[in-house]
């Protein structure tokens, strides 16, 4: 038997909540601490969940996530076919997603502590506390997992040579649009791609030499393409983790 009973759960995104939840069902009584302090109710774009990502969440009781998708349509500018690929899984919103998590966490009683930025953690040798830009300090936990995406502090404090995220030069772009008037796809999701001045490239892409963010940067960009939207999107360090 493992001798693990608690743990420290860094991020409250989508992996925070499923971990938490998980590791409640194996015995271990976990605490999630997220660094924005609002939730992320109405952030974020669409998901793909692939059949081992459906098993992940049935077993913390999501067993019905999202509608099916079942190949992923790629077309030309024109509107012709290229390919069809036949891969069942589940098409969801992350926000729709993120709301039955928060709630099924605050269910089950799982705690989730709200403007908890991690900046370093403490190894007592029998056990480890998280330390928060606030001052705060977590109770000591026997581990403590990351869940705070893209660009981890976890992994930073972990290994501070860890290789970092490299920019691709492409924009990604997704919007809800309702009544749109085109006809339904079933359970299809179409992909077309674009092409202008000699140049192709998804239409949800957009090619530029460096990555834009819809938050305040740490450290003013030169050319001035952050945007400063309000509250709490100002605060979002990004759209889905």
């Amino acid at each position: 038997m493992t001798s693990t009973r608690t743990a420290i759960v860094v991020g409250g995104g989508i992996a925070g909540p499923v971990t938490a939840l998980a590791l409640r069902r194996a015995g271990i009584e976990a605490t999630v601490h997220e660094s924005h302090p609002t939730t992320a109710d109405g952030i974020g774009g669409a998901l793909s969940i692939a059949p081992n990502g459906r098993a992940a969440l049935g077993l913390v009781g999501l067993d019905r996530v999202g509608v099916p998708m079942n190949a992923i349509v790629l077309q030309n500018h024109k509107g012709r076919v290229i390919t069809e690929i036949r891969q069942p899984m589940q098409f969801t919103w992350r926000a729709d997603l993120y709301r039955r998590l928060y709630d099924l966490a605050l269910h089950q009683r799982v705690p989730v502590h709200h403007g908890h930025e991690l900046v370093d953690v403490r190894d007592s040798g029998t056990g480890i506390r998280a330390v928060f830009a606030d001052g705060t300090v977590s109770e000591e936990a026997d581990v403590l997992i990351g869940a705070d995406g893209l660009r981890s502090t976890v992994r930073g404090l972990i290994d501070p040579q860890a290789p970092q995220p490299r920019y691709s030069g492409l924009l990604g772009f997704g919007a809800r649009v309702d009544g749109a008037g085109l006809p339904p796809t079933g359970d299809r999701m179409y992909m077309a791609f674009g092409r202008r001045e000699g140049r192709r490239g998804c239409r949800t892409g957009v090619p530029r030499r460096s990555p834009a963010a819809l938050r305040p940067p740490r450290h003013p960009r030169e050319d001035g393409l952050a945007v400063r939207p309000p509250h709490p999107l100002g605060r979002r360090r990004r759209l889905a983790a």
